[in-house]
């Protein structure tokens, strides 16, 4: 077997594994819509249709990942003749992009790997380490924008790569769609652009032709205003018509003669609504957990223990130290410069944001993934002279081990998907075990429980404002709720953790400090509040092995064994859409 078809089917194996893990587990909430960001999308999407209907009139995202979900739901329709453009249906087809989307960014890598290093080593091992990283797993199984982002940032980096061999027109015609689309799926995508710009601009300056770096540059810029248009068309189009709605006319707006303001435009007020809240942790109640953390800082630290891993975070650290300890393969191979540069300004405008939610750092994990490969592959090349088993042996099974325990890592993580959502087994314990017709305490800003399964509901509710600021007026009102209440359910960690921390008033602004609601949830967890917790639902990844009743040959029982990782301390959004911890508090009597 020749050594290219080898690779290729190694690549294949490679990509089958991603495609598997992706899918494994993808119905995770039994079809419940327990994601709030994939809810809204759904929500947004499915009264559009093709050709009648494809105003979102919302843009905290852009349109092509809803114009892809609303095309691919009536093409599986029109095919299957099932309901697939349905609000349930449509959760089914975007997750299934979903996972096809991140598999894709593992071929990507590939083909990255393959071009930076002139390796096909180095793409198989970042491809299979990017297969293996559980962040980008678990959010494949998703339909959000942040998975699309990173695989089109991918090919950015790839088309960006070829444009600088060979720049053509049809390779900047290339670039110009990758870089609509990057926009028209997240605004964060325009920290790319600089790069592009001088990756544009890069092979034409020493031609000393500066026709040829304008006519390039600014056939760039059309280009991919004209495919921005194609991708999300009614950013430009519900702005003109409410100019033209205001003022008559676009010169009027223009000339500064009509009264409408630029951010009561409809995709400008969203934009700058985003905007506002990558400043201020304390613009929404459910980014008050940010508020104190470190820039940078906080995002590594997450991305370490839960993103990648501790095993491949310290590989990936150690491709970069020896990328960067041998500065003449970057001088000597521009493109390995790029593509540190693309991904290292992306982390350097978004790390120091002040709302942190993991997901913004996904589109790294293909940076992660290349760097991983590259010392993966230094390492299993390692030799000392003169040493002919440690040369033979040594180094291939120290990459062998450092795989294996980042599967095995892996596997612990991946065993969520093989347990019922705790939400699910939360509101089957509340149904059984319940009286009928009691009333439950439940907290806002989360989802109700128990949830509508096909047991009829015949519970009251109180619904805890915990969110609003500590007065005197909020805890006389919640007091009387929880004086009438029989249960109180915390549907996961989203009120309580934040809550528990912004206590130090005289360091957080008037109405976002929270000392009496703090010292409600410790006597509420301590048993001193009067309620006594009947019962707790959590699924954190572990892995075990069952004991084996018959005896062996020596007379010996296998024991039962399982590994047990807490996930607690990790970042709320990683656990409290699929795994979130579920707690039951019973009035006492």
């Amino acid at each position: 077997m020749s050594h290219a078809l080898r690779s290729r089917i190694i690549l294949l194996v490679i990509v089958l594994l991603g495609l598997a893990l992706r899918f494994y587990g993808i119905n995770w909430d039994q079809g419940l819509h327990l994601h709030p960001d994939e809810r809204m999308l759904i929500m947004v999407a499915t009264p559009m249709r093709f050709f009648a209907n494809l105003n979102p009139d919302f843009f905290n995202y852009g349109s092509l990942p809803i114009y892809l979900l609303v095309a691919t739901g009536q093409l599986v329709e029109f095919i299957t003749s099932s309901d697939y453009s349905s609000y349930d249906g449509l959760l089914v087809v975007g997750r299934f992009l979903s996972a096809l989307a991140d598999t894709v960014t593992v071929v990507l890598i590939y083909r990255l790997a393959r071009k930076l290093f002139h390796q096909t080593s180095i793409g198989l091992f970042a491809a299979f380490c990017y297969a293996l990283f559980f962040f980008p797993i678990q959010n494949a199984h998703f339909f959000t924008v942040d998975v699309f982002l990173t695989m089109i940032a991918a090919l950015l980096v790839l088309l960006l790569l070829g444009y600088l061999e060979q720049p053509t027109m049809i390779g900047l015609m290339k670039l110009s769609i990758a870089s609509a689309a990057a926009v028209t799926t997240k605004i964060s995508a325009l920290i790319f652009f600089p790069i592009i710009a001088a990756g544009i601009i890069l092979p034409h300056i020493q031609s000393r032709k500066p026709r040829v770096v304008l006519l390039f540059f600014s056939s760039f810029v059309l280009l991919t205003v004209l495919f921005t248009f194609l991708f999300m068309p009614y950013a430009f189009i519900l702005p003109y018509r409410q100019v033209i709605a205001n003022c008559g006319s676009v010169l009027s707006f223009i000339n500064v003669t009509c009264p409408i303001a630029v951010e009561q435009l409809p995709v400008v007020r969203d934009i700058l609504l985003q905007m506002k809240m990558n400043s201020d942790p304390f613009i929404f109640p459910y980014t008050l957990q940010y508020v104190g953390t470190t820039p940078y800082w906080y995002y590594l630290k997450n991305i370490f223990f839960w993103g990648m891993g501790p095993v491949f975070s310290v590989v990936s650290l150690m491709g970069l130290i020896r990328l960067i300890r041998h500065m003449r393969l970057i001088k000597e191979k521009p493109e390995v410069a790029l593509m540190i540069f693309f991904y290292l300004l992306y982390f350097l405008v978004i790390g120091r944001s002040a709302v942190k939610f993991m997901r913004y750092m996904l589109p790294l994990y293909p940076a992660f993934a290349l760097l991983t490969g590259y010392a993966l592959y230094r390492i299993s090349e390692f030799r000392i002279q003169n040493s002919e088993f440690v040369n033979r042996y040594v180094p291939r099974t120290i990459t062998a081990v450092l795989l294996l325990v980042a599967l095995f890592w892996t596997s612990m993580f991946m065993s969520i998907y093989s347990r019922e959502h705790t939400r699910i087994t939360a509101s089957k314990w509340i149904y059984e075990n319940i009286p009928s017709g009691s009333t439950l305490a439940v907290e806002h800003w989360d989802d109700r429980l128990p949830l509508p399964l096909a047991q009829q509901s015949t519970f009251r509710f109180e619904e805890l404002a915990l969110y609003e600021p500590d007065t005197d007026k909020k805890w006389s009102y919640i007091n009387q709720q929880l004086e009438i209440s029989d249960y109180i359910i915390i549907a996961s960690n989203r009120l309580y953790i934040p809550l528990t921390k912004l206590t130090q008033c005289e360091k957080l602004p008037p109405g976002k400090c929270f000392p009496i609601t703090a010292q409600y949830y410790h006597e509420l967890f301590n048993g001193k509040r009067g309620f006594t917790k009947v019962a707790e639902f959590s699924s954190y990844p572990h892995l075990s092995i069952d004991g084996l009743p018959a005896r062996n040959a020596f007379g010996l029982r296998w024991p039962a064994w399982r590994l047990t990782f807490y996930d607690d301390n990790a970042d709320e959004s990683f656990t409290v859409y699929d795994h979130p911890k579920v707690m039951v508090f019973q009035k006492n009597m």
